[in-house]
């Protein structure tokens, strides 16, 4: 559906060749105006990185930059470098599993008067455990986090789901018993919630 990918320029370029153009465009505010897509707001947070993770940053980008500096500055040579593709994944990972997203949310939960039909989206990544010192999955940490310290009723929504769980999921959800479904990708893909 969608014809340019990131990171793929190869794979865009095999679309194109065999389609000669882009067939069809409908966008994401035609979707939203014909009622294809639900109507949303969208509310950016400003979230810091901790010294560590500010320090990993710089060091990833550190890396990026004497690879574009090998390169010419020619991204296309780059782009066909593993370990600089590598570099781009951790940074964005990094930034992506920001420890301090985890706070941030809380608090914003924490204001709303009433969580309801929540979606909560969270990053393919690990995060040490304050507790136990132990890495968890962002989507484990956010999740105990909402149904232990905030007593919501959520529940995972992921790969790891079968199809008849995720339909129970969703069935639960639609029906009021789950304030919020937590999600990495799977719902990113033709679910209809």
């Amino acid at each position: 559906a969608t014809p340019n990918r990131k990171y793929d320029d190869e794979g865009n370029q095999h679309i194109m060749d065999f389609f000669k153009k882009e067939v069809f465009y409908f966008g994401l505010k035609n979707a939203i105006e014909e009622g294809f897509l639900t109507k949303y707001y969208y509310y950016p947070q400003i979230v810091y990185l901790t010294e560590d993770e500010l320090q990993k940053y710089y060091e990833q980008s550190k890396k990026i930059n004497k690879l574009i500096a090998a390169n010419s500055g020619d991204l296309e040579k780059c782009n066909e470098n593993e370990g600089y593709k590598k570099l781009l994944i951790e940074r964005a990972r990094l930034v992506s599993g920001a420890r301090n997203k985890i706070e941030i949310l809380k608090k914003l939960i924490i204001a709303q008067p009433i969580v309801d039909h929540a979606l909560i989206y969270c990053g393919a990544t690990y995060i040490e455990d304050d507790e136990d010192d132990i890495a968890k999955d962002q989507i484990t940490k956010i999740t105990e986090m909402l149904g232990n310290d905030l007593d919501l009723k959520v529940s995972r929504f992921t790969a790891k789901e079968n199809v008849s769980q995720r339909l129970s999921i969703i069935t639960e959800f639609t029906n009021g018993f789950l304030d919020a479904i937590v999600a990495i990708k799977c719902l990113d893909e033709g679910v209809n919630i």
